[in-house]
């Protein structure tokens, strides 16, 4: 009777009710373990937001009156869409009052149509997404579907150029129409970050390999010391 209908009364020594009772504790623990990763993670979440100190609020971003993006995304489309993808992903979740124009995002060639040759640009500008990803933390952005002809416009309208320098950068057309743009502009008070890849699978070179690329009237100013002293390499996180 014993060994058929209640073996493990026999073999663990405790009754039915005990066994429900350490069942019903088992899954309290996994239920409050659950609950505290989540919290864990809704703090490293909340973490990514950067707050003033003083009114515990994201900071309120000014922009000069000439100024119309917080920061413009320079990169090619063979080795640095990706990248550039992320640098906005993150900077929207830390700062959504930002306002960062990256080509797959605000660029659609509108210009008269012609056929260009293919070997022209290197690192050509496809045509962007129909629809940008939803960013439910993002602030309006300036209309999209800007016009790709203009990019020395949207060059000279942003505070900050940001140049993810990585292979083939400096020999896109596109990429280099944006750095004459911002060394056009001559404006103080617009600064300069330069993002240089690291992983060699990812068209990571080495700076002096993009020095040699760039154009020697532009090299010394691209590639001054105080740029290269703010220059921030480009890691990704081992999984």
């Amino acid at each position: 009777m014993c060994a058929l209908c209640a073996p493990s009364q026999c073999e663990s020594g405790l009754s039915t009710s005990e066994l429900l009772l350490l069942l019903l504790l088992a899954l309290a623990c996994v239920a409050l373990a659950l609950a505290a990763l989540g919290k864990v993670r809704q703090m490293r979440s909340r973490q990514r937001l950067l707050l003033v100190r003083g009114t515990g609020r994201p900071p309120s971003l000014k922009r000069p009156p000439w100024c119309k993006y917080h920061l413009f995304l320079s990169h090619t489309w063979a080795n640095g869409q990706d990248q550039c993808a992320k640098i906005k992903n993150h900077l929207r979740i830390s700062i959504p009052t930002a306002r960062i124009f990256l080509d797959v995002d605000d660029l659609q060639d509108t210009s008269p149509s012609s056929d260009p040759s293919p070997s022209s640009d290197p690192n050509p500008r496809p045509e962007p997404r129909p629809e940008p990803r939803p960013d439910p933390l993002a602030q309006p952005q300036p209309p999209t579907c800007q016009d790709i002809s203009k990019l020395e416009t949207y060059v000279a309208e942003s505070s900050t150029v940001l140049l993810f320098l990585s292979k083939g950068y400096f020999k896109s057309l596109n990429c280099l129409r944006e750095v004459k743009a911002f060394a056009a502009a001559k404006r103080e008070d617009q600064g300069l970050i330069l993002v240089h890849e690291t992983a060699p699978t990812h068209g990571g070179v080495t700076l002096e390999h993009l020095r040699q690329e760039c154009p020697a009237d532009l090299a010394s100013e691209i590639f001054s010391h105080a740029n290269l002293q703010r220059l921030i390499p480009f890691y990704r996180q081992a999984c």
